[in-house]
């Protein structure tokens, strides 16, 4: 029976602030939002206007002269057994595959060092695999042997024709308290494939160092007690490459586990703005205005159902409901995120699936995900008006057509 197309109706969006100026400190994990900056009452004004006089965004007069750049993330998935079919570890590794059309170069380059990266984790999953193996016969002399983890996600900064920016995270887990956990950004030039340092990206790299190390000491000392009582010494760590990147509101300081508090309180977050870095920061890496979506997304389980043949296909889950997303317009900032969890009211966001800086009318992307009764494994976001919408994808038990929840509070 051909199953029905379902467009999305009017639902509440979504706004996330996760821009941290440097006078009101805030800790928060490594997921990022990508905000725009535009406000209600331009957009309100735009649509009233789209039809007789249509609003020319800045991703409009961009087209012919940015690439459109896409973040495809895979996932190797996979239990590994001792001999007697135990569990020895569990393995959850990410593969991203980038896309920037029409710099051929620069793609290449940028997948190089994210396929050696990917190799680095699979050896690392294998070494994690054997010290199980290892371990196993001294553990189980006292306790059960529950298995080793090997887990990688990824989230996404800006992603445009300027700069194409990735937060890798890798968590270990080999029988501690709690596992190791390390996120890496990667910071590339989106025009050469080049990654780069904070000097690259300097007009004059002292004096931005000075600026970025003094302010986020001026955060630590409104709240003091947070951080370890030696946390200073440790700041300039948060300027080698790895440890930096760029949102859509600034660059982004990351403080890892352990480094300046306590493991407990995750990934720490000091966000400069781009305002704040002016004379500091080359401006060839501020971003453009933020642009307004200009289309609703669309959601099929099939192309058969009136959906465009998808142009990629993304799997966010190994089994699941396969199934086809587009739009009638343009969607700037184009993201599909799984859930790690929900109570039904807070959903909260996990690694990035596929990523683009815009989304083109009629252009399909294939999703494979689980979408259990009532709740959702996965979720886009888009940005429109200033905000960033996020909607979870769901499937009728009734017909097993798919449509788009309304989700009221997105966290990570």
């Amino acid at each position: 029976m051909r199953r029905s197309l379902l467009a999305l109706t009017a639902l509440l969006s979504v706004l996330l602030t996760a821009c941290t100026p440097w006078d009101n400190p805030k800790t928060e994990t490594s997921g990022m939002n990508t905000d725009g900056e535009e406000t209600t009452e331009s957009t309100e004004k735009n649509f009233e206007n789209s039809v007789t006089n249509p609003p020319v965004t800045p991703s409009k007069e961009l087209e012919e002269t940015m690439p459109k750049v896409s973040v495809r993330v895979q996932t190797e998935q996979y239990d590994a057994t001792d001999d007697d079919g135990a569990l020895l570890c569990t393995v959850r590794l990410a593969a991203p595959n980038v896309t920037v059309e029409g710099r051929e170069a620069a793609q290449s380059a940028i997948q190089a060092v994210l396929d050696q990266t990917a190799d680095q984790r699979r050896t690392e999953a294998e070494q994690i695999t054997e010290l199980a193996r290892s371990d196993r016969p001294n553990v189980e002399q006292y306790t059960t042997f529950q298995g080793y983890g090997v887990t990688d996600s990824l989230d996404l900064g800006r992603l445009d024709g300027r700069t194409v920016n990735l937060l890798w995270t890798t968590s270990d887990n080999t029988g501690g308290a709690h596992g190791n956990s390390v996120t890496t950004a990667f910071v590339f030039d989106a025009e050469t494939g080049e990654r780069l340092s904070l000097s690259d990206v300097a007009v004059n790299a002292d004096a931005l160092f000075m600026q970025l190390e003094e302010q986020v000491l001026q955060q630590m000392a409104q709240a003091p007690e947070q951080y370890f009582p030696e946390a200073q010494q440790w700041v300039p760590q948060l300027l080698e490459d790895g440890c930096w990147y760029f949102s859509a509101e600034g660059l982004v300081l990351l403080s890892n586990p352990g480094v300046l508090a306590p493991y407990g309180a995750g990934t720490l977050e000091f966000t400069a703005t781009y305002a704040a870095l002016t004379g500091l920061l080359d401006e060839r890496w501020n971003p453009d205005p933020a642009a307004d979506s200009q289309g609703e997304p669309l959601v099929a389980l099939t192309a058969d159902d009136g959906a465009p043949v998808p142009t990629e296909t993304v799997q966010a889950d190994d089994f699941g409901a396969e199934m086809v997303l587009w739009t009638d317009g343009v969607l700037e900032d184009f993201r599909i995120w799984r859930v790690t969890s929900s109570d039904g009211v807070t959903w909260y966001r996990g690694g990035c699936c596929y990523a683009a800086d815009r989304l083109e009318t009629g252009q399909a992307v294939g999703l494979t995900a689980m979408l259990p009764d009532v709740m959702t494994n996965v979720m886009i976001s888009y940005t429109t008006g200033g905000e960033t919408v996020y909607r979870g994808i769901g499937e009728s038990g009734k017909d097993g057509s798919v449509f788009f929840l309304e989700l009221d509070t997105v966290v990570d």
